[in-house]
């Protein structure tokens, strides 16, 4: 199918049913307070919108905004702030049709290599993925990455070069690790037609105009902030190996092939390799390798959590619903295993692989609704208190525009401060957190309130001279 205006009526009517299952899956979530790491791109929205969009540019904002990102996504999300007011559901709103795209481009992808069948199984794969389904309703920046990929490697296959720089420019600018996507597009180019090399040099050197902006955009922030990325990690070195990189290799491989049911998809692909000859042959395969290779595996030599792999997700779940059509030819029995696949995706929600923070499911609406309660048992039971917390519950009580309390809690970050009335400690934690526990104890400090969440989740808030009701014993 070659990319027109005029999609048809099948395609409209396909593609309007994407737009319809993404907002009515994740309508119910958008008003919630923002989780973890969404805290500190939304901040750098928030000052953008106070401070003045044209602060976006490296050396006119605080050096740690947005982890040292680039600036897009905020600025973007400050942009609406501006004009439709500041708000959380809007702010998870505008994920949405990132969320939309990426399913788009995987059934695009699907359908130029393999048909309508294996495309709309293929986005139904990614959507129904726990963490691309849990990340479709929260405000980072993995999932546009991932989805704005999809969609610059679909553009690439079809050679609509201005298409390509819309897409792959922002992709970038959103965060840096669309880098490798960009870079995997190049080495497919040149691997492809490398009996050509120097005939495709010129086109290479198009499609790697993104890597040129981003080179632009850290040498601007080396100029404003001493350092051209991660910015706000002093400690990081590159290309360190050791015993780290061969646990990250491992774990990385775990996440991208066996995690979450992906294991499904690699037996179904590894069976699909093996009984069907020549498959293995097909020039698409290299480049959906090369996508795992260098948007999976750069992370052994990186910082890694696993929803920084969601860019790979759109070419597994390709490859998996290719290789399930190839194996089951039978049409109602395709269509009806394929269906119980996606329903079986969608049930293990709860029951998927979630390490740390809880993100990578739906599960961390539980820890978000354990922080909001005692957030909200704080501001109402002791106005005017002080609370000695840690990151991330210090900035959900000092920041109302985060969706945890009305009016601003005073919060206390280090025990060596005076003046806190009320110690907060919570799980999953940040590290060093659990210290606050050992210090509440050492001191004098009862417990006044402690709430259990699924999974381990708990919020426990300490008081000097309080009961257990949250009454003061002065």
């Amino acid at each position: 199918m070659e990319y027109r205006k005029d999609l048809g009526l099948y395609h409209k009517i396909l593609f309007a049913s994407f737009a319809v299952l993404v907002f009515a899956a994740k309508f119910g979530v958008l008003n919630t307070p923002f989780h973890w790491d969404e805290i500190g791109w939304v901040n750098a929205a928030h000052w953008f919108s106070e401070n003045g969009l044209y602060r976006s540019m490296p050396g006119l904002y605080p050096k740690g905004l947005i982890f040292g990102h680039p600036p897009l996504l905020s600025l973007t999300a400050a942009a609406l702030y501006k004009v439709f007011g500041e708000s959380v559901w809007l702010t998870h709103l505008s994920i949405l049709p990132f969320s939309f795209i990426g399913m788009l481009f995987t059934y695009l992808i699907g359908e130029h290599f393999y048909g309508r069948r294996t495309g709309i199984l293929a986005a139904l794969f990614l959507f129904f993925s726990p963490v691309y389904f849990a990340q479709s309703g929260m405000f980072l920046g993995d999932l546009p990455v991932a989805a704005l990929g999809a969609a610059s490697v679909y553009f690439m296959l079809k050679k609509r070069y201005g298409y390509y720089l819309a897409a792959s420019l922002p992709m970038v600018l959103i965060k840096e690790t669309g880098i490798t996507i960009v870079i995997a597009i190049l080495a497919y180019m040149l691997l492809a037609e490398r009996k050509k090399a120097k005939a495709i040099l010129p086109e290479i050197l198009k499609y790697g105009v993104p890597l040129l902006v981003i080179a632009i955009f850290f040498v601007i922030q080396k100029a404003a902030a001493g350092r051209p990325f991660f910015i706000v990690w002093d400690k990081f070195k590159f290309f360190v190996f050791g015993l780290r990189n061969i646990k990250l290799f491992f774990m990385i491989t775990e996440w991208i092939f066996f995690s979450q049911l992906r294991f499904v998809f690699t037996i179904l692909i590894c069976l699909n390799l093996f009984l069907h000859d020549g498959s293995e042959r097909r020039k698409e395969l290299l480049l959906f390798s090369l996508i795992i290779l260098f948007s999976g595996y750069s992370f052994s030599f990186l910082f890694f959590l696993p929803r920084y792999l969601m860019s790979v997700l759109p070419f597994i779940s390709i490859m998996g619903a290719w290789s399930f059509t190839e194996l089951v030819r039978t049409r109602a029995l395709r269509d009806i295993a394929g269906a119980a696949m996606v329903i079986m995706l969608a049930l293990s929600m709860d029951k998927a692989e979630d390490p740390g923070t809880g993100e990578c499911t739906m599960k961390y609406l539980d820890i978000v609704n354990v922080q909001k309660a005692i957030s909200r048992f704080i501001e109402e039971g002791f106005p005017g208190s002080a609370v000695l917390t840690a990151w991330p519950q210090a900035e959900e009580l000092s920041n109302p525009y985060l969706g945890y309390v009305d009016k601003p809690v005073k919060t206390v970050r280090s025990a060596g401060q005076d003046g806190f009335d009320l110690i907060l400690y919570s799980a999953p934690s940040s590290d060093g957190k659990a210290a606050l526990r050992k210090y509440a104890l050492k001191n004098g400090f009862s417990l006044i309130r402690r709430l259990e969440g699924r999974g381990g989740i708990v919020a426990e808030l300490y008081g000097r001279n309080y009961i257990a009701d949250g009454s003061s014993l002065k």
